[in-house]
């Protein structure tokens, strides 16, 4: 990762994502949820997350029908009817149709742990597991 958030220490590869990143820490969300109150960053990332309460999933699968919210998951599905999954992990020679979960793989082979609990202390190599674990000290059931 070239860029990296100097409040969280998350990595990203361009320096627009960071920019984006950076709006949950000082603040500037400026798209809230009617739902629910999530903040999102812009217009389209909120259209996506408001699909969560209207169950709406307009992209299909032509191979298997298979829905999905966003199309870009459709591309990246679709792979795995096709063979042509290009995210392989280079120890294990493990094949992943999406390349989010190759990255989040391949963490297993790296002793570092970037995502750290601002109220314990622990330390995450992923973090989505940071966020579950978040989630007990706000009383929350994982």
């Amino acid at each position: 990762m070239r860029y990296e958030c100097k409040e969280c220490r998350m990595g990203f590869l361009y320096y627009s994502n960071l920019t984006l990143h950076q709006r949950i820490h000082n603040g500037r969300k400026s798209y809230g949820c009617s739902e629910c109150g999530k903040a999102c960053r812009d217009k389209a990332e909120l259209t996506v997350h408001h699909r969560i309460h209207t169950g709406e999933k307009s992209y299909q699968c032509n191979e298997c029908g298979k829905a999905f919210r966003r199309k870009d998951h459709v591309s990246s599905h679709q792979r795995i009817h096709t063979g042509d999954i290009f995210n392989k992990c280079k120890e294990y020679r493990k094949a992943f149709p999406y390349n989010s979960h190759l990255i989040g793989h391949q963490k297993i082979h790296i002793e570092e742990r970037p995502s750290v609990c601002n109220q314990c202390g622990n330390m995450f190599r992923v973090r989505t597991q940071l966020i579950q674990h978040q989630r007990i000290h706000l009383g929350k059931k994982p």
